[in-house]
């Protein structure tokens, strides 16, 4: 099968990539973690753009929490999602959590486990 030598060329470029560092990142460097995501963004300033928007999720402190939500829930580990969630200071819109892992449950629930910024 024959690729498309545009394509083929752009596969085998080699990647750029970009550093954003949180505002925070001095004052939690004791307990700092480092944070690597890969996008597939065809420009420099799309990699960018995403980077600055991870470093700003992760400025901060953040909080691990476990979310039981109603249906089977799949395909969204190691994903960033808008969450609704009452009981847990979440903001009316919904807090973005990444998540961390996803369980299935018998009762067709699904329980979450997300970090999330802290408030």
């Amino acid at each position: 099968m024959a690729v498309d030598s545009t394509l083929a060329a752009a596969l085998q470029r080699d990647s750029t990539a970009a550093t954003a560092v949180p505002a925070s990142a001095g004052r939690w460097a004791a307990q700092g973690r480092a944070v690597e995501a890969v996008s597939p963004f065809a420009t420099a300033a799309g990699g960018t753009a995403e980077a600055a928007r991870v470093a700003a999720l992760f400025d901060g402190p953040i909080v691990r929490d476990r979310v039981v939500v109603p249906g089977r829930v799949r395909g969204v580990t190691k994903r960033c999602i808008r969450l609704e969630a009452s009981g847990l200071d979440y903001p009316p819109e919904g807090a973005l959590v990444i998540v961390l892992g996803a369980a299935e449950q018998e009762n067709g629930t699904t329980v979450l486990t997300v970090i999330r910024k802290l408030a």
